[in-house]
């Protein structure tokens, strides 16, 4: 009886309609906006080779991964929305042969996400990441 009942609850949990947040949100082309001065305000002009560039994004639910679309990099970029008590938070990673960021922050508008960035060799900032 106990087989039966969580294979039942598994076939449940597999075929829901729960709407998860971020489902198909990032199927886009998206712009990224970071200035290289960790004071919780995008200044691109502050240091920054990268003002803004493109990435082309896919995501599942609350998942997403991607690249840059407009430049030639090794970077990869993938990461997951949370949304809890009507805060929607981001965090992605970029990665490549040697290089590593993780960017955390939150939604604040519709298809606009800011917040924090940290790298290897002691790079920090702020992001901005919305869609095209």
């Amino acid at each position: 009886m106990r087989k039966i009942l969580f294979s039942f609850f598994m076939f449940l949990l597999a075929y829901n309609s729960i709407s998860y947040a971020g489902s198909g949100e990032f199927n886009d082309i998206w712009l990224l906006t970071r200035d290289h001065i960790l004071d919780g305000k995008l200044d691109p002009t502050k240091k920054n080779d990268e003002v803004e560039l493109s990435m082309r994004l896919n995501s599942h639910h609350n998942k997403f991964s991607g690249e840059y679309a407009e430049i030639k990099n090794d970077s990869v970029f993938t990461g997951e929305t949370y949304t809890a008590r009507g805060t929607t938070l981001i965090q992605f990673f970029q990665y490549g042969k040697t290089f590593y960021v993780i960017h955390n922050g939150q939604k604040v508008d519709h298809n606009r996400y800011v917040g924090t960035w940290f790298a290897v060799g002691n790079l920090s900032g702020d992001f901005e990441l919305r869609k095209k």
